[in-house]
Protein backbone atom coordinates (compact mmCIF):
# COMPACT_ATOMS: atom_id res chain seq x y z
CA UNK A 1 0.00 0.00 0.00
CA UNK A 2 3.08 2.28 -0.06
CA UNK A 3 1.94 4.35 -3.69
CA UNK A 4 -1.41 4.38 -1.69
CA UNK A 5 0.12 6.09 1.18
CA UNK A 6 1.70 8.37 -1.01
CA UNK A 7 -0.79 9.19 -3.67
CA UNK A 8 -3.04 9.92 -1.13
CA UNK A 9 -1.00 11.44 1.58
CA UNK A 10 1.03 14.23 -0.98
CA UNK A 11 -0.19 14.21 -4.34
CA UNK A 12 -4.67 13.61 -4.19
CA UNK A 13 -4.22 15.79 -0.96
CA UNK A 14 -3.74 18.76 -3.06
CA UNK A 15 -7.37 18.56 -4.66
CA UNK A 16 -8.56 18.36 -1.07
CA UNK A 17 -6.74 21.68 0.04
CA UNK A 18 -7.58 23.25 -3.41
CA UNK A 19 -10.83 22.68 -1.83
CA UNK A 20 -11.12 24.65 1.36
CA UNK A 21 -12.24 27.94 0.05
CA UNK A 22 -9.01 29.67 1.36
CA UNK A 23 -5.19 29.68 -1.04
CA UNK A 24 -2.64 27.41 -0.01
CA UNK A 25 0.85 27.88 -0.64
CA UNK A 26 2.98 24.40 -1.25
CA UNK A 27 6.25 24.12 0.52
CA UNK A 28 9.03 22.00 1.67
CA UNK A 29 10.07 21.13 4.99
CA UNK A 30 13.49 22.90 4.45
CA UNK A 31 11.47 25.72 3.67
CA UNK A 32 11.37 26.52 7.74
CA UNK A 33 15.01 27.36 7.89
CA UNK A 34 14.48 30.33 5.70
CA UNK A 35 13.73 33.37 6.73
CA UNK A 36 10.52 33.71 8.73
CA UNK A 37 6.99 32.84 8.20
CA UNK A 38 3.98 33.97 8.18
CA UNK A 39 1.14 31.25 7.63
CA UNK A 40 -1.57 30.99 10.38
CA UNK A 41 -1.95 27.37 9.44
CA UNK A 42 0.67 24.49 8.70
CA UNK A 43 -0.70 21.45 7.44
CA UNK A 44 2.56 18.83 7.74
CA UNK A 45 1.62 16.13 4.89
CA UNK A 46 4.82 14.33 5.00
CA UNK A 47 7.11 15.22 7.47
CA UNK A 48 7.70 11.48 8.57
CA UNK A 49 11.95 12.45 9.56
CA UNK A 50 14.01 15.01 10.23
CA UNK A 51 16.91 15.92 11.88
CA UNK A 52 17.86 18.75 14.57
CA UNK A 53 18.00 22.05 12.45
CA UNK A 54 14.49 21.11 11.23
CA UNK A 55 13.19 20.63 14.61
CA UNK A 56 14.77 23.96 15.52
CA UNK A 57 13.46 25.45 12.55
CA UNK A 58 9.65 24.12 12.98
CA UNK A 59 10.06 25.29 16.68
CA UNK A 60 10.85 29.00 16.08
CA UNK A 61 8.74 29.37 12.82
CA UNK A 62 5.24 27.28 14.66
CA UNK A 63 5.59 27.08 18.33
CA UNK A 64 7.02 30.08 18.92
CA UNK A 65 4.94 32.04 16.36
CA UNK A 66 1.44 31.20 17.82
CA UNK A 67 0.56 29.39 14.78
CA UNK A 68 -2.12 26.51 14.36
CA UNK A 69 -0.44 22.94 12.55
CA UNK A 70 -1.75 19.83 11.70
CA UNK A 71 0.43 16.94 11.71
CA UNK A 72 -0.30 14.32 9.81
CA UNK A 73 -0.42 10.25 9.40
CA UNK A 74 3.44 9.77 10.85
CA UNK A 75 5.26 12.90 11.76
CA UNK A 76 8.76 12.81 12.80
CA UNK A 77 8.71 8.97 13.33
CA UNK A 78 12.55 8.81 11.55
CA UNK A 79 15.25 11.14 13.17
CA UNK A 80 18.48 10.80 12.03
CA UNK A 81 17.67 7.92 10.25
CA UNK A 82 16.34 5.81 13.43
CA UNK A 83 12.70 5.29 13.91
CA UNK A 84 11.39 5.20 17.11
CA UNK A 85 7.62 6.84 18.58
CA UNK A 86 9.38 8.53 20.62
CA UNK A 87 10.79 10.70 17.92
CA UNK A 88 7.58 11.96 17.00
CA UNK A 89 6.80 13.33 20.23
CA UNK A 90 9.75 15.73 20.46
CA UNK A 91 8.58 17.07 16.99
CA UNK A 92 4.73 17.51 17.40
CA UNK A 93 4.73 17.96 21.03
CA UNK A 94 2.01 15.35 21.42
CA UNK A 95 2.28 11.78 23.51
CA UNK A 96 1.69 8.96 20.71
CA UNK A 97 1.73 4.84 20.65
CA UNK A 98 1.96 2.76 17.70
CA UNK A 99 -1.13 1.15 16.88
CA UNK A 100 -0.59 -2.54 17.30
CA UNK A 101 -0.30 -4.23 13.61
CA UNK A 102 -2.04 -3.19 10.41
CA UNK A 103 -5.78 -1.84 10.15
CA UNK A 104 -7.42 0.82 8.68
CA UNK A 105 -7.17 3.94 8.77
CA UNK A 106 -10.21 5.18 8.78
CA UNK A 107 -11.41 7.77 11.87
CA UNK A 108 -14.85 8.21 13.56
CA UNK A 109 -15.47 11.71 14.79
CA UNK A 110 -16.65 11.43 18.24
CA UNK A 111 -16.60 14.95 19.45
CA UNK A 112 -19.13 17.39 16.91
CA UNK A 113 -19.08 20.41 20.01
CA UNK A 114 -15.39 21.63 18.98
CA UNK A 115 -15.29 24.25 16.44
CA UNK A 116 -12.62 21.75 14.78
CA UNK A 117 -15.65 19.14 14.33
CA UNK A 118 -18.29 21.15 14.58
CA UNK A 119 -19.31 22.07 10.80
CA UNK A 120 -19.76 20.03 7.71
CA UNK A 121 -18.49 16.21 9.13
CA UNK A 122 -21.69 15.05 10.47
CA UNK A 123 -20.87 12.25 8.24
CA UNK A 124 -19.12 11.04 11.02
CA UNK A 125 -16.07 9.05 9.54
CA UNK A 126 -13.37 9.82 6.90
CA UNK A 127 -10.28 7.66 5.51
CA UNK A 128 -9.06 4.90 3.37
CA UNK A 129 -11.00 1.20 3.74
CA UNK A 130 -7.22 -0.35 3.43
CA UNK A 131 -5.11 -1.42 6.06
CA UNK A 132 -2.01 0.45 6.74
CA UNK A 133 1.24 -0.62 9.47
CA UNK A 134 2.04 1.49 10.93
CA UNK A 135 -0.77 3.87 12.44
CA UNK A 136 -0.17 5.89 15.50
CA UNK A 137 -2.43 6.83 18.08
CA UNK A 138 -2.60 10.08 20.57
CA UNK A 139 -2.07 8.96 24.63
CA UNK A 140 -1.69 12.19 26.07
CA UNK A 141 -3.77 13.29 28.88
CA UNK A 142 -3.23 16.96 28.03
CA UNK A 143 -4.39 16.40 24.61
CA UNK A 144 -8.59 16.75 23.80
CA UNK A 145 -9.75 13.94 21.58
CA UNK A 146 -11.78 14.74 18.83
CA UNK A 147 -12.37 11.35 16.73
CA UNK A 148 -10.91 7.50 17.04
CA UNK A 149 -9.98 4.52 14.66
CA UNK A 150 -12.81 2.77 13.55
CA UNK A 151 -11.10 -0.85 13.94
CA UNK A 152 -9.66 0.06 17.49
CA UNK A 153 -11.15 3.05 19.05
CA UNK A 154 -7.82 4.29 19.98
CA UNK A 155 -7.44 8.25 19.34
CA UNK A 156 -6.86 9.22 16.08
CA UNK A 157 -8.07 12.82 15.43
CA UNK A 158 -6.69 15.14 18.69
CA UNK A 159 -5.98 18.92 19.45
CA UNK A 160 -3.68 20.20 21.68
CA UNK A 161 -1.83 23.29 23.14
CA UNK A 162 1.78 23.45 22.67
CA UNK A 163 3.99 26.23 23.69
CA UNK A 164 2.25 29.24 21.88
CA UNK A 165 0.73 27.15 18.94
CA UNK A 166 -2.11 24.86 18.44
CA UNK A 167 -1.46 21.93 17.52
CA UNK A 168 -3.46 18.92 16.22
CA UNK A 169 -2.69 15.18 15.09
CA UNK A 170 -5.04 12.86 12.71
CA UNK A 171 -3.20 9.57 12.42
CA UNK A 172 -5.40 8.90 8.71
CA UNK A 173 -3.87 9.82 5.65
CA UNK A 174 -6.70 11.42 3.79
CA UNK A 175 -7.77 14.59 5.68
CA UNK A 176 -11.40 15.69 4.47
CA UNK A 177 -11.77 19.59 2.85
CA UNK A 178 -14.31 20.54 5.82
CA UNK A 179 -11.70 19.63 8.58
CA UNK A 180 -8.99 21.39 6.76
CA UNK A 181 -11.41 24.31 6.47
CA UNK A 182 -12.66 24.13 10.09
CA UNK A 183 -9.02 24.08 11.17
CA UNK A 184 -7.95 27.22 8.75
CA UNK A 185 -11.09 29.04 10.18
CA UNK A 186 -10.20 28.50 13.75
CA UNK A 187 -7.01 29.64 12.97
CA UNK A 188 -8.17 33.56 11.43
CA UNK A 189 -7.77 32.40 7.89
CA UNK A 190 -10.24 34.29 5.51
CA UNK A 191 -12.28 31.68 3.93
CA UNK A 192 -13.68 32.89 0.78
CA UNK A 193 -15.72 30.17 0.03
CA UNK A 194 -17.27 27.19 2.11
CA UNK A 195 -19.29 25.50 -1.10
CA UNK A 196 -16.00 23.05 -1.30
CA UNK A 197 -15.54 23.79 -5.10
CA UNK A 198 -11.85 24.82 -5.83
CA UNK A 199 -10.62 28.25 -5.01
CA UNK A 200 -7.32 29.81 -5.54
CA UNK A 201 -6.48 33.27 -4.69
CA UNK A 202 -3.65 36.01 -4.09
CA UNK A 203 -3.20 39.80 -4.04
CA UNK A 204 -4.72 40.01 -7.74
CA UNK A 205 -7.51 38.22 -7.95
CA UNK A 206 -10.01 35.68 -6.82
CA UNK A 207 -10.62 32.37 -8.87
CA UNK A 208 -13.86 29.87 -8.02
CA UNK A 209 -14.33 26.97 -10.38
CA UNK A 210 -17.02 24.57 -10.02
CA UNK A 211 -18.14 21.90 -12.21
Amino acid sequence: RVNNLAAELIGYQRSRLARIGAPVDIMLLSDFRQAPLDYKLYVMLSCCQYDEATLAAVRKQVRDRGATVLWCYAPGFIRDGKADVRNMETLTGFGLQRVSGPSTPVVNVTNLQHPLTATGLQSLSFGAPYELDPLFSVQDPAAEALGVYRDTGRVALAVKQVGRSRSVFCGSHILPPDLLRNLARAAGVHIYSDSGDVLHANDSFVMLHTG
